[in-house]
């Protein structure tokens, strides 16, 4: 399995050949499209992500190997795309792993700091922090 490092690396590595914002954007409404994004019934007021423009959920699950698995969505095709991100990079990671992630160094690692909104990034800190503080504890 991929350490954490090495999949922020080749997404950056992805996100680095496009030297213009608007192509980074293009990425991630890509990513927004790929995602499998959630079953309406689970579109609930307890999975949604406070701090978003957008409609946004997020739903975890812990493993019997006691890493977990993230699904997320949102109505906002780019948001959707940053929830992917999210997914790629923690997925399938243990409980420690994902607390020590910072979204705006996240971000940052990933050559997206300076390409999204501050609300966008808003929105994201604000994913990770539900990850964090709801699903993980």
């Amino acid at each position: 399995m991929k350490t954490i490092q090495q999949t922020l690396e080749e997404i950056s590595a992805d996100f680095e050949i496009l030297p213009d914002p608007k192509d980074k954007f293009v990425q991630l409404l890509d990513l927004g499209k790929q995602s499998s994004g959630l079953p309406s019934e689970l579109k609930t007021e307890q999975n949604k992500i406070y701090g978003c423009m957008s409609q946004a959920w997020v739903v975890g699950k812990k493993q019997p190997n006691r890493t977990f698995v993230f699904q997320t969505d949102s109505e906002a095709l780019i948001v959707k795309g940053l929830l992917r991100l999210l997914e790629m990079v923690l997925n399938n990671r243990m409980q420690e792993e994902i607390k020590i992630m910072e979204a705006e160094s996240l971000l940052d690692s990933l050559g997206l700091g300076h390409s999204i909104t501050s609300q966008r990034t808003h929105g994201f800190a604000s994913a990770l922090h539900k990850i964090k503080m709801e699903i993980l504890n």
